[in-house]
């Protein structure tokens, strides 16, 4: 299928979608995903990394797995090949207490272990020296724990109540189910994993299906999934059931055909199958934009679980449902979480923020840029409603705090925006582009990000992600705009007052749309707000547009505020510079106000009034003015009167009515 048909067809596709049901989509699957990863790690935050595993580099594991998706059970064996990071004479990794060891083997001789507090330590024949590589073989059998929402988990679907088994391992859930390196240190460099079942039955995994192996017995059949790539051992999974399984295929941005395989449900097979017709193009647009699919030399999948949301497992994204928002939320993380992995669930905003601002892009290219700027507005309101709260996350024990949709996901994916906002398009994406290149296959922080961005923008952003990164909070502006004469200069003053008190100033360019509603005129500048109540004077050329009576602070949505405010007001000289020509009579006036003038009426264009805080009064004609301004109902203060001429004069005039 050709990308650029896709896109066509996408487009026509979403032409017929209303904005209501896509924002009603947009939000309910944002829901899914949070809900869903808070309840898959809830739980499992318990475990604490133990530096199981430190003193050897993991190459490749061989799994093979017996998997009846009727029993919640698992049997089988793991075979690690792995590579001495020092001198030893034995190895630990992690596996739940609830595992049972049948037997280890090394350099094929059975060796002793001890499985104790959820560590499994084995005793080498002999000592490995640094650099030396080995492989261990551990079988093993056992019901895993069911703690969080399914690290291993059993169910039915369907109205026959067919039996699944999948898994969901992140962030401490795969050793409950396999012997592992339980931690965010060490990535598996290749994989290839068995999976014996029932023929009835259709098993999913990471990689490539290179083969399927049919018993002896005809009664059972061996699913063997190869993947080349380096992997988290979170990111590892499995799915068994009665799935349906269809494929497309995009040719990628290098020009590879690439399979997109799909596991569904029968009972769900139409939904499915229209949900993921459009991925292709998503790819295509993630590609576009930031780097080519990253797995690109083996398949992108789904595999149908048991509840709403989704979980982006290495290049077999398990799915509860296909909406378009959280189709293109895990698909993302196939660059943000598993090419690259935040090196510490502190920094979860580089999966969870990267993912749902990439959604917003996708939706944005998609359907437009009125759904992007609901979105904004939407996720500003959202982030907020409390004063408090960092990207940063200060409490990995909580797992509301690590995945809380309003900081990491919704802040976090704002930040982004803001970062865009700060040094541009070319240069964000260009950094982008660096730190996934960079970081390709690995882990990563925070502070790889910035550096990338500081190289590609040519600047230092230390103190935007100390405000924004570590600190709490958002500012709330008041912009101030004082018009002195009647040229096109403003005295402008932005004042700023912060949510909470980690953060003394955000120091931001800032935006003021400044408008002029009778003629329909407005321009937008750009102001560099480096200190609180900071005054600057601009000097706009726009034809028609002084005096302003309206303006719109951060119009385009570039910073996450409160709730905004504006004040305009008037000062002009008292002193009519064309005193010959022009005049009021009398001034003050408490009843009708009347304009003299040498100028002929036809010279005039138009004639307004503004009282001294740039509100707008119903002026009337020139005959009226000439003939006499009944202003007996105005309320006393001072006014002025604009009269635009058609030589393209502009002349002023102060006046007060007292009564």
């Amino acid at each position: 299928m050709i990308r650029s048909i896709l896109i066509i067809l996408l487009t026509l596709l979403s032409s017929s979608i209303s904005f209501g049901q896509l924002d009603d989509g947009m939000y309910k699957a944002f829901a899914q995903i949070v809900e869903g990863e808070q309840r898959a790690h809830r739980g499992l935050l318990r475990f604490r990394e133990s530096g199981t595993g430190d003193n050897i580099d993991i190459h490749h594991i061989k799994a093979y797995w017996e998997i009846n998706p009727s029993i919640l059970y698992i049997r089988g064996y793991v075979r690690f090949d792995f590579e001495a990071r020092e001198l030893l004479n034995d190895i630990t990794l992690d596996l739940a207490d609830s595992m049972q060891i049948d037997s280890i083997l090394y350099q094929g001789k059975t060796i002793s272990f001890t499985h104790d507090h959820n560590i499994l330590t084995m005793q080498l024949n002999g000592v490995l020296r640094l650099g030396d590589r080995a492989s261990i073989k551990v079988f093993y059998q056992g019901v895993p724990a069911q703690s969080g929402f399914g690290s291993f988990q059993q169910a039915t679907h369907g109205p026959d109540s067919i039996p699944i088994i999948w898994t969901l391992s992140e962030p401490y859930g795969a050793s409950e189910w396999w012997p592992c390196k339980n931690s965010l240190t060490d990535k598996i460099d290749s994989t290839d994993i068995y999976i014996n079942t029932h023929v009835r039955w259709k098993a999913a995994s990471n990689g490539l299906l290179v083969e399927t192996l049919p018993n002896p017995s005809g009664m059972d059949v061996t699913y063997h999934w190869k993947h080349r790539y380096p992997i988290a051992p979170y990111l590892i999974s499995l799915a068994v059931s009665d799935y349906t399984v269809f494929s497309d295929t995009l040719q990628s941005i290098s020009g590879r055909m690439l399979p997109i395989q799909n596991f569904a449900y029968p009972e769900r097979l139409a939904d499915a199958m229209d949900g993921t017709s459009k991925v292709p193009s998503m790819i295509a647009f993630y590609e576009d934009t930031i780097a080519e699919y990253p797995f690109n030399k083996e398949k992108y999948g789904h595999a149908q679980f048991g509840w709403g949301g989704g979980m982006e497992h290495q290049t077999m994204t398990s799915v509860g449902g296909y909406n378009y928002g959280l189709l293109a939320h895990e698909l993302s993380h196939q660059w943000f979480g598993d090419a690259v992995t935040c090196k510490s669930w502190s920094d979860i905003w580089l999966n969870e923020g990267f993912a749902t601002y990439m959604t917003a892009l996708m939706e944005r290219h998609a359907f437009g840029e009125d759904v992007f700027e609901r979105w904004l507005t939407n996720t500003a309101d959202r982030i907020t409603n409390n004063p408090d709260g960092s990207v940063w996350v200060d409490d990995t024990t909580t797992v509301g705090r690590i995945f809380s949709g309003r900081l990491s996901y919704r802040k976090g994916a704002y930040v982004l925006h803001m970062l865009r906002g700060v040094i541009g398009d070319e240069a964000f994406f260009k950094g982008i582009r660096s730190y996934l290149k960079d970081n390709m296959y690995g882990y990563a922080t925070t502070d790889d990000l910035r550096m990338h961005l500081e190289a590609a923008a040519d600047t230092t952003l230390n103190g935007f992600f100390d405000d924004w990164f570590y600190g709490e909070g958002y500012p709330t502006y008041h912009v101030k705009v004082l018009m002195e004469d009647i040229g096109n200069e403003y005295k402008i003053t932005v004042s700023q007052t912060q949510s909470n008190p980690s953060v003394f100033f955000y120091e931001m360019p800032i935006q003021l749309k400044l408008i002029n509603t009778t003629f329909g005129v407005d321009t937008l500048i750009t102001l560099q707000n480096t200190y609180n109540n900071q005054v600057f004077f601009v000097y706009t050329p726009t034809p028609n547009l002084w005096p302003i009576d309206s303006m719109v602070v951060d119009p385009n949505h570039w910073i996450l505020t409160g709730k905004n405010t504006t004040e305009i007001k008037l000062e002009l000289s008292t002193k009519n510079p064309y005193d010959g020509h022009l005049s009021l009579s009398p001034n003050p006036v408490s009843h009708t106000i009347h304009l003299k003038t040498d100028y002929k009426t036809t010279d005039f264009q138009s004639i307004e009034v503004w009282n001294s805080y740039g509100r707008h009064y119903p002026a009337g004609t020139i005959d009226q003015w000439f003939q006499g301004k009944d202003v007996s109902q105005w309320t006393p203060g001072s006014y002025f009167l604009l009269l635009r001429m058609k030589n393209g004069q502009r002349i002023s005039i102060h006046f007060s009515v007292n009564h």
